[in-house]
């Protein structure tokens, strides 16, 4: 069992948190976006945007970090503006199954019950069954299917959402 620790990121995660999102993106995301593009672009897409993002205080960014090595083994980031959308959660695809993505959902769910939200959504890719899985697993239900654009690319994509949050096992 890996030994791992969560935190609040700081702005100096956010390369590590790029290169794995990046990673998991040519993991999960092969199915659905060009070869080409997880191939070439896909590392100074992820690492753009995360240079950009301006994390407000409402905000919930965590990471994963494995003890003693202090590699990133997952994060998970949720914009509240004014609702809770977690747009990534992302672990190392060799370190999948061993608990990390629950126990930051688990983390993010208290976090945002503390900041008085009580609902949260994100959307998946359609044919990702795996996280829909996950999601529905900590209690999320599937919603309507809708086109979004991902670095420009359109996806279909499935909301879950939660509408009360749950409580930590």
């Amino acid at each position: 069992m890996i030994q791992y620790q969560i935190r609040t990121a700081i702005r100096s995660d956010f390369p590590a948190i790029a290169q794995l999102q990046a990673n998991s993106w040519r993991h999960a995301y092969r199915n659905h976006l060009p070869a080409s593009y997880l191939a070439e672009r896909v590392d100074a897409d992820v690492s753009d945007i995360w240079s950009r993002y301006k994390i407000k205080p409402q905000d919930v960014v965590l990471v994963a970090r494995e003890t003693g090595t202090q590699s990133l083994l997952g994060f998970v980031s949720v914009w509240c503006r004014p609702n809770a959308f977690i747009d990534n959660l992302h672990c190392d695809p060799a370190k999948t199954s061993n608990g990390i993505g629950t126990a930051l959902m688990q983390m993010v769910f208290n976090r945002l019950r503390d900041q008085g939200h009580h609902r949260a959504w994100l959307s998946v890719l359609v044919g990702n069954s795996g996280a829909v899985r996950f999601y529905t697993r900590l209690g999320a239900r599937p919603g309507m299917v809708r086109r979004e654009d991902l670095c420009g690319f359109p996806v279909e994509a499935q909301i879950m959402q939660w509408e009360h949050l749950p409580l930590s096992e």
